[in-house]
């Protein structure tokens, strides 16, 4: 059945409206963890949940700041830890578990950088939603990779230094940062 926006209005107030004897019956976390996917709702969840107007309202509330969160990103950092072995560098995560960068290295001496974002549901869909240019920059503010996520919340670019990415993380302070590009304007 498709409701038309003002059926959908009167649904949303009545379903809103304070009932007496009404408390919270189910907890932030699991709300929260069924707003970013990670656990759904139970059935019994999901039926305390539509008939308590004070707990449906703090699910919308935890709706908006979620995708509000998700809007306010402004950059991670990662560091290359001091004790990483001296194998080739596989990955490397932002300190705030955000993103992940892979190395992948070819038998021709090529090393591609595949930027992964690990961050929650409501974060890829505003960076997807508004098209934005990530990137990856090292200490000194030096571009390592640029794209824009595509369906599986990732992208990638060649390695654009000349020395290993080890090397060159070490080098130039062990630190990159994962942003959005600037806006530039029009």
């Amino acid at each position: 059945m498709t409701m038309t926006k003002s059926e959908r209005i009167l649904y949303e107030t009545l379903l809103l409206q304070p009932r007496a004897n009404d408390s919270l019956v189910v907890n932030d976390a699991a709300l929260l963890a069924a707003i970013e996917r990670r656990k759904p709702l139970s059935k019994q969840q999901a039926q305390q949940l539509a008939a308590s107007p004070l707990t449906l309202r703090r699910f919308r509330q935890l709706c908006l700041q979620q995708k509000q969160a998700a809007s306010l990103w402004q950059h991670s950092e990662g560091t290359l830890m001091a004790a990483a072995s001296e194998d080739a560098l596989e990955s490397l995560t932002t300190e705030d578990g955000l993103w992940r960068l892979y190395f992948m290295y070819s038998a021709e001496d090529r090393i591609s950088l595949i930027v992964k974002c690990l961050g929650d549901t409501p974060l890829i869909e505003d960076l997807w939603q508004r098209q934005c240019q990530i990137q990856v920059l090292d200490k000194q503010g030096k571009l390592l990779c640029s794209g824009i996520l595509d369906d599986d919340a990732e992208f990638r670019g060649e390695w654009p230094m000349p020395e290993s990415p080890r090397t060159h993380f070490q080098a130039s302070g062990s630190v990159f940062y994962v942003r959005p590009a600037p806006i530039s304007p029009a």
